[in-house]
């Protein structure tokens, strides 16, 4: 049986622990082959792994302060839940950082066996990604 409470505790989880900057731990809490994936066709769009995700998270993303989350809706039905949050956080630049999500995580024995992330690519990009590139910024 689906324990829907406690695979919202396990999601609003992660977003506790990305704010406290412990990304290990978050990370921690997906199965060791979880896959994480931002559909579309930017830059950023694509599919990666655990080891993908917690390399992206140590490869020195800009931020000055880790993200802040507001989560504005959790739903949960079976193995599912989808979260709806804002994020927000100063950049190293002294920009502010500013973005809005809907996470749809897949929880399966406590743990997150997939997430897709759906969120402003382009955005991300311009912001986090273009400004560290030679000639960005």
């Amino acid at each position: 049986m689906v324990d829907i409470a406690a695979n919202k505790a396990l999601a609003r989880s992660y977003f506790t622990m990305l704010e406290a900057d412990d990304a290990a731990g978050a990370l921690a809490l997906l199965s060791d082959d979880a896959l994480w994936t931002v559909p579309g066709e930017s830059e950023l769009a694509g599919t990666m792994t655990k080891a993908d995700v917690l390399a992206m998270f140590e490869g020195g993303l800009p931020f000055a302060a880790p993200l802040a989350f507001v989560i504005h809706d959790m739903i949960a039905e079976g193995d599912r839940v989808v979260v709806r949050v804002e994020g927000r956080a100063p950049l190293k630049d002294g920009r502010d950082y500013h973005n809005f999500y809907v996470f749809i995580f897949t929880i399966a024995a406590g743990r997150i066996m997939s997430v897709i992330e759906h969120t402003d690519t382009l955005y991300s990009f311009r912001a986090l990604i273009e400004p560290q590139q030679p000639g960005g910024g």
